[in-house]
């Protein structure tokens, strides 16, 4: 347990092993109807739920080992094979309410303040994308299954996890590390591209962003939109040339994931993140042109807008040609028109 005497190595195998029998258990689950799973007894439902809330609280461990552990533990247990995340039992709501939330305070812990640290924050961030979206199927709950005043409901756990993910970008670590922010961007960019088989329908959604980022709208949108709404109305936006800088490599993240599903396979283009990503593909463009020129850009950044430009092109090209065409006219005119080589910038 966190916080007694250890030794490492049995720290390690516990981790481990417990984390794989909750993922083999938890899978095997989600493939049985809903009547025969309820059939599985309340004691082994008890067992997994302690083991992850174990893992939840190592994460916030002073000890490397204890915490590094404990997290690579937890990103075992809620881990799946395939696009779409397996619907959650409902016996897992409260234990994986606790373990988004036990990350969001661990990757405030190690992102900002006197305990920053970089490496101990991407370790965090890849597991929190992970269990967020494997809880994609559980964002609605809010208050079920008869919880008690001091449960955590598993909705809005979810959306303050995905908020501190967000708030690394040009944290401390963030600073220390420019590969945070890369990091992060596959962390929301698989929280925003877990669920979407074919006919999902999502409770709340919205045709156009408000001009100004409002928590309130971000805190009812489904997590394709939610991400994008993020980066695009507010982290872009941002005085601290730090925050609006590490967006270039968070935003690529998310393209990159688009970009890399339509290739691999034609119908990706059908699914919610590549349907809202297409939708705002000329603004997109046009923060990475302005991320490009931003003269407070280091390395990484100017090297994600410039990779960024080249998949929002590849994206376009796959779609159709009046789009494709708009966005490389706007490319011209950000880069400089010549009339020497055909119009080629």
């Amino acid at each position: 347990r966190p916080g007694t005497n250890f030794v490492p190595a049995l720290m390690h195998g516990s981790s481990f092993l417990g984390a794989h029998l909750v993922r083999a258990f938890r899978l095997r689950a989600s493939l049985e109807p809903a009547d025969k799973a309820e059939d599985a007894p309340a004691h082994v439902w008890q067992t997994v739920g302690q083991v992850m809330n174990l893992l939840s609280q190592g994460t916030l461990h002073a000890d490397d080992v204890v915490g590094n552990s404990s997290c690579d533990g937890l990103g075992i247990a809620l881990s799946y094979d395939g696009v779409d995340a397996p619907i959650l039992d409902s016996n897992l709501f409260e234990s994986c309410a606790l373990s988004v939330s036990e990350l969001s305070k661990a990757l405030a812990k190690y992102s900002h303040g006197d305990n920053v640290d970089a490496l101990r924050t991407m370790k965090l961030a890849k597991t929190a994308g992970i269990c967020l979206a494997a809880t994609t199927s559980g964002s609605g709950i809010v208050n079920s299954l008869n919880l008690t005043e001091s449960s955590i409901n598993l909705g809005p756990a979810r959306f303050a996890c995905a908020s501190a993910l967000l708030n690394i970008l040009g944290s401390m670590s963030n600073r220390k590390e420019e590969e945070v922010a890369l990091i992060v961007g596959e962390a929301i960019a698989a929280y925003a591209d877990a669920y979407s088989p074919h006919g999902t329908e999502w409770s709340f959604s919205i045709d156009e962003y408000p001009s100004e980022y409002d928590d309130e709208v971000g805190g009812k949108l489904p997590p394709h939109q939610h991400v994008l709404f993020v980066l695009l109305t507010r982290t872009v936006k941002q005085s601290s040339p730090h925050v609006r800088t590490a967006a270039a490599p968070a935003l690529l993240a998310v393209v990159a994931r688009v970009a890399r599903g339509i290739n691999t396979e034609s119908e990706y283009i059908d699914r919610a993140l590549a349907r809202e990503l297409l939708s705002r593909l000329g603004v997109i463009q046009q923060v990475f042109i302005k991320l490009l020129s931003d003269p407070k850009s280091k390395h990484l950044s100017r090297e994600s807008a410039c990779l960024g430009l080249a998949a929002c092109r590849g994206i376009a090209g796959s779609s159709n040609e009046e789009v494709s065409d708009e966005l490389n006219t706007r490319l011209l005119r950000a880069f400089g028109q010549t009339i020497n080589h055909g119009g080629s910038a």
